[in-house]
């Protein structure tokens, strides 16, 4: 949500602060997909090649009653096929009986809901945080919350399985 104060104009000389990113928690999350754009990944350090890509907007909700927009960039490309058939059933798509393959409804979901699971995991390679996206099938997401249902519960009852202490 902005309100008025979000659009005050400030001079180019003003000093300014970035206080508008606020990242979400991991956790599972219900989103709503707003629309895409079409892009094209152009090389970088981390990838040499080019490709198309789709850049999804999203709006997650926080969880505390609000929402966040996100963006997904998702690669058109062969290796990354596994990440549109998520999305695409995460928002409600089958997969075809014969083929096992989802059909992409880039125009037809919009609106549609879907749920993420966010999760930091280190990377191997420089040792920093990165936050994973997966987007679950509601079956997939059903199982995932009462993984966190159990955990709760088990945190709550104080299990522990240690033999004495001493």
């Amino acid at each position: 949500m902005s309100n008025a104060t979000d659009y005050e104009v400030i001079s180019m000389t003003d000093e300014v602060v970035d206080n508008s990113f606020q990242p979400i928690p991991d956790g599972i999350y219900e989103f709503k997909y707003l629309g895409y754009t079409n892009g094209n990944h152009a090389p970088d350090q981390y990838d040499d090649h080019s490709y198309p890509t789709v850049i999804c907007d999203l709006e997650v909700a926080d969880g505390q009653g609000g929402s966040r927009k996100m963006k997904e960039t998702l690669k058109l490309i062969k290796k990354a096929q596994y990440k549109i058939a998520q999305f695409f059933m995460s928002l409600g798509e089958k997969p075809n009986e014969a083929t096992g393959k989802v059909t992409p409804a880039w125009n037809s979901a919009i609106g549609q809901t879907g749920t993420i699971k966010l999760e930091t995991i280190k990377l191997k390679s420089s040792g920093n945080d990165y936050q994973t996206r997966t987007f679950l099938s509601p079956e997939a997401a059903a199982e995932e919350r009462k993984k966190l249902a159990a955990k709760a519960s088990q945190a709550a009852a104080g299990s522990w399985s240690g033999n004495g202490g001493w």
